[in-house]
């Protein structure tokens, strides 16, 4: 899927827009053959590891921490244990641990040295934990540093559902993440749609804004919009 653009739209709000198809996407995960030796962590990871306390962006670097120890081919037995040690100091609770162990991808050196407003982006800037050394200029994340020539294997670690849609605000063309639930019923949605308008709204689950689609009344957007913006 080429399209970048992600409509994010907030709770009440309703962007018209045309549902062009649903496809899957497969997240790969590159994983270290074997264990990668704690002395080729990069200074992020030590200085991760050595802190104490709890510090401000504490969810953020033990994220980090969690997908780095699962890209680093270490076992969940073990990367668990040193993951606790470090987060029982930090006060962050276990379920950060199981969303990010080779579930998701370490962040890379760009990302870590920005900014971040909060979890879960992860972004470090600011925080002592980015203390470049003179390997980090030839790798561009903290697994690649550590990895070094050890070999790995790429695994499937989670199949998303994508709906391509149109957006008719803002003329672009996007997709909208969904999960399979949400997927099937976009499905029976659009079986049902008829003569009736797609419209992409957000609604709260679980604190967090969730994307949901619904129809409205009998018309659609005008066929002629589209060649009126370019």
């Amino acid at each position: 899927m080429r399209a970048r653009y992600r409509p994010r739209p907030k709770v009440g709000q309703e962007i018209p827009v045309s549902v062009l198809g649903v496809e899957s996407r497969d997240m790969t995960l590159w994983i270290a053959s074997e264990p990668l030796l704690a002395e080729r962590f990069p200074h992020c990871i030590r200085n991760i590891l050595a802190r104490a306390g709890p510090l401000p962006g504490r969810h953020r670097a033990l994220a980090t921490l969690a997908a780095f120890l699962g890209q680093a081919g270490w076992k969940d037995e073990e990367a668990r244990m040193l993951w606790n040690e470090v987060a029982s100091r930090f006060e962050v609770s276990e379920k950060v641990f199981d969303s990010w162990y080779r579930k998701l991808h370490c962040p890379k050196c760009d990302t870590i040295r920005k900014k971040s407003k909060g979890y879960p982006n992860l972004g470090l800037e600011g925080l002592g934990y980015c203390d470049p050394e003179e390997r980090c200029r030839d790798f561009s994340s903290p697994v690649e540093s550590a990895a070094g020539e050890v070999l790995g294997s790429s695994r499937v670690v989670k199949t998303s559902r994508l709906a391509r849609i149109f957006d008719w605000d803002s003329g672009k063309e996007g997709y909208v993440e969904l999960t399979d639930e949400e997927a099937a019923e976009l499905q029976s949605l659009m079986e049902s749609k008829g003569e009736r308008s797609v419209v992409l709204t957000g609604f709260m689950d679980r604190a967090r804004i969730r994307p949901k689609f619904i129809l409205k009344g009998e018309s659609r957007p005008r066929r002629m919009v589209l060649s009126e913006l370019f």
